[in-house]
């Protein structure tokens, strides 16, 4: 499916979509599309001077089930090598070669994801808590991964793309061929690595909630707001201003096949876990201090001017609006005049407040226990 944004100055941005890939793999082949995505990249191996001549950035990266593969820079520049590009990305043919040499790259790439404290600690709770082990896979998988295996899978799951996106000044429509993203409920696996070393002055502290399922989960990413977005918020000042405890502190909501999971983060010295432990737990359970009606109308004043960032630069967040296109269920800006104070307390009572919804609290070496 073609879609098209304009921009209103001189660049242009081309993006080519896999949808679903990710949710295909099956345990042993746990990070088969990532690794496809650097292989398709190597297609392009002798145009990067010709980019770099031209000032032209290209990428591609996995996220958490779509493969985007993307080009951008001044249309004037980018239409020299926009057919090019679109072929030798969707006409893709595995080569041996390029297994072996990316293989070695994206089993570097994993083992330093998994040596970065902030990626390997979401990565094991993920994985000890729901077997969730992202688009990077597991090493078991990528250990004895084989060819015959990736041009299976290829021809599978990448033999046409879900969609191409372009934005520029002056309107393109490709002549690509299409496929419907085929989403299946991904397979779990356990992949902790209990290698990561943990740092006595700065521990990872998870507070995490039960999995919550409901057709209005973008009030997840309101109440993560109300609680963490900006020094104002409350993470921050009762953990950080009020108490020096930490650094950062944050409230996310991680997706999992059951629904949304909350989840309270931050990181901070062994003898002040307990400390900040109760301190997380009272924040949520002292909702009327924290959860105002003024926060609350700061907050959407907040989104409500972000979103108007967003469109004054339509790249930023146009590969976004159509990724989740049909989930409506995720996206504040769909349901932006829905959204009411009565409604965010509602899906907080439910799914945040430990009187009704039991917590758990976590670290580094708790998770690696599970």
């Amino acid at each position: 499916m073609n879609f098209f944004e304009k921009n209103s100055n001189e660049l242009a941005s081309m993006y080519i979509v896999y949808e679903s890939p990710v949710s295909q793999e099956t345990p042993e082949l746990a990070g088969i599309s990532h690794l496809l995505e650097h292989m398709m990249c190597c297609s392009l191996d002798d145009l990067h001077e010709s980019f770099e001549q031209h000032a032209l950035t290209m990428n591609a990266y996995t996220g958490n089930d779509e493969v985007v593969f993307y080009l951008s820079g001044l249309e004037s520049e980018l239409v020299k090598f926009r057919d090019l590009y679109l072929q030798r990305i969707t006409q893709y043919i595995p080569q041996e070669k390029h297994f072996k040499k990316e293989l070695g790259i994206v089993k570097q790439e994993y083992l330093d994801h998994y040596n970065s404290g902030d990626s390997a600690r979401l990565m094991n709770l993920l994985s000890g808590k729901y077997g969730v082990v992202g688009p990077i896979g597991s090493w078991e998988a990528l250990e004895n991964v084989n060819f015959e295996q990736v041009l299976e899978f290829h021809s599978r799951a990448f033999s046409k793309p879900t969609k191409f996106l372009y934005v520029g000044p002056n309107e393109f429509k490709s002549n690509l061929e299409f496929t419907e993203p085929v989403r299946h409920k991904k397979i779990s696996v356990r992949n902790i690595n209990n290698d990561v070393p943990l740092n006595e002055n700065s521990i990872p502290l998870f507070v995490i909630g039960k999995p919550v399922d409901s057709e209005e989960l973008y009030l997840a990413s309101v109440i993560s707001s109300m609680l963490g977005h900006g020094f104002s918020s409350p993470l921050i000042q009762e953990l950080r201003e009020k108490q020096s405890l930490c650094y950062g502190a944050e409230a996310s909501s991680l997706e999992v096949a059951e629904g949304l999971v909350p989840v309270l983060v931050t990181s901070v010295k062994a003898a002040n876990l307990e400390r900040a432990k109760e301190t997380m737990l009272e924040i949520l359970r002292e909702h009327e201090k924290h959860m105002t009606v003024e926060r609350f109308n700061r907050i959407m004043e907040n989104v409500k001017i972000s979103i108007k960032m967003q469109d004054q630069t339509p790249t930023s967040g146009a590969l976004r609006r159509i990724l989740r296109a049909g989930e409506k269920r995720f996206s504040i800006r769909q349901n932006l005049d829905a959204i009411t104070y009565e409604k965010v307390m509602d899906f907080y009572h439910k799914a945040y407040n430990p009187e009704s919804t039991e917590f758990e609290v976590l670290t580094q070496k708790e998770i690696s226990e599970l």
